[in-house]
């Protein structure tokens, strides 16, 4: 779709997963760099994300070619 998006991995999983670029009011994933430089992400509950506006959304929420992309 063209969308402009970043990677980040899960901070307890691993697992690799496109978000939006950039950070959305309805969002709930806290994107940071962890001690070695790895971009990771934590999904926060909608309490936890009241009145941030750093937060992004995952990019399969609002893709339009998501189920072309989306691994199990």
């Amino acid at each position: 779709c063209e969308a402009h998006i970043i990677y980040a991995r899960h901070s307890r999983t691993n697992k690799l997963m496109p978000l939006d670029a950039e950070p959305d009011e309805r969002g709930t994933i806290w994107v940071y760099r962890d001690t070695d430089g790895v971009t990771r992400f934590i999904v926060l509950t909608p309490l936890e994300a009241i009145g941030r506006s750093d937060l992004r959304t995952a990019h399969f929420s609002n893709c339009p070619h998501a189920d072309k992309w989306r691994k199990d």
